[in-house]
């Protein structure tokens, strides 16, 4: 996310409250921003958010995905320890490459 420190005195309105309007809220509010309104016409995560499988997998071939990823869980880990109701299911997965190039991502 582009974050800017001129951005703590500006008020902000976040339409929906699935999981990019919450992490946009949470993620402005940890950077300082204090005056954040969100908007949902429903229940937290009752839209697609909430309807969604949500599988984060590092089983990518392409450098920046991993990094992606990864970072990603990394921010799942951290949310679900500052929130206990926010769980984190963690079930393996099985990586095979049949080519030699695909063992460094393995």
């Amino acid at each position: 996310m582009y974050y800017n420190s001129n951005m703590k005195d500006k008020k902000f309105i976040i339409i929906g409250a699935g999981v990019c309007g919450i992490s946009l809220s949470y993620f402005l509010y940890k950077n300082g921003v204090s005056k954040i309104t969100v908007f949902e016409k429903e229940l937290l995560g009752s839209g697609s958010t909430g309807k969604c499988v949500g599988i984060a997998s590092i089983q990518l071939w392409n450098e920046t995905d991993i990094k992606l990823a990864r970072r990603s869980i990394e921010i799942f880990e951290e949310i679900s320890k500052k929130f206990p109701h926010f769980k984190i299911n963690k079930n393996g997965l099985i990586t095979i490459s049949r080519k030699e190039k695909g063992k460094k991502y393995l």
